[in-house]
């Protein structure tokens, strides 16, 4: 669904600073990205607070963008940055075609179940490996229901609302 009616963040967190690599002020960052290397497409980088970051990704492995940022020339240094979050401006990123969307368009959307009843909040998505996680917020607690075909049935990203199939036990929690 087209992103028309919800204001996505404006900018984007790609990224966090895990470690120091090597000796000469490199880092490792750990990338929140299809494929680490694709954080090198990116080019104006800032932190939290919105400080501009001057990096360059030089390589990558599976999990990693290996980086150096400007002004950065020794391992203390490197270590210092360590848990930095790394952003980029939501305008850097790719516009989405009809029926596609980015993950973080689905957070704050309200959670519908398929015979309209009110569930939550979506409030997080995770992969830790085995398959993409939707957190819903109801009330109190947190649920987590796979974000795959079976159980989310609509996103309606516009209008602000996802629709899902859920499991029975979400309910009488």
């Amino acid at each position: 669904m087209k992103n028309e009616g919800r204001k996505s963040p404006a900018t984007i967190c790609i990224g966090v600073i895990s470690s120091p690599h090597g000796i000469k002020g490199a880092v490792k960052i750990k990338a929140h990205t299809s494929s680490p290397l694709l954080i090198k497409n990116f080019k104006n980088f800032s932190d939290k607070s919105g400080k501009k970051i001057n990096l360059t990704v030089t390589s990558a492995t599976n999990d990693f963008a290996l980086a150096k940022i400007d002004g950065v020339e020794t391992r203390n240094q490197a270590e210092e940055l360590k848990g930095t979050e790394i952003f980029i401006s939501r305008d850097e990123m790719s516009p989405t075609e009809e029926g596609e969307f980015y993950f973080f368009d689905l957070i704050g959307l309200e959670v519908r179940s398929s015979t309209g009843q009110i569930i939550g909040e979506i409030t997080g998505i995770y992969n830790f490996g085995a398959g993409d996680i939707v957190e819903i917020k109801k009330e109190k607690k947190e649920e987590f229901l796979p974000f795959d075909e079976k159980t989310v049935i609509e996103v309606n990203i516009k209008d602000g609302y996802v629709i899902i199939d859920p499991p029975e036990e979400i309910y009488v929690r």
